[in-house]
């Protein structure tokens, strides 16, 4: 009477039974995992720069409708 077997490891031909093969997966997928972290924080960098760029040009806006452009950074307004 034959029984069936399952065989769970990756063969005779291979002497390590995969273990090279998922520390290896594990490098990659750790390397890959970094890899997107930092284009994160690039990307999120990105957003704050142009965020603070608008809010400059929006602060500078407001002083050059208040000023007229004149005097603008000295807290006065010329006369003439």
């Amino acid at each position: 009477m034959a029984q069936s077997v399952q065989y769970w490891g990756s063969g005779p031909h291979q002497s390590d039974d995969g273990w090279e093969r998922r520390r290896q997966w594990r490098q990659w997928r750790a390397q890959r995992d970094e890899a997107r972290i930092a284009e994160a924080a690039q990307r999120e960098a990105w957003r704050i720069e142009q965020e603070r760029e608008a809010r400059r040009a929006w602060r500078h806006a407001q002083r050059e409708q208040q000023y007229g452009g004149y005097g603008v950074g000295y807290g006065y307004q010329r006369g003439w």
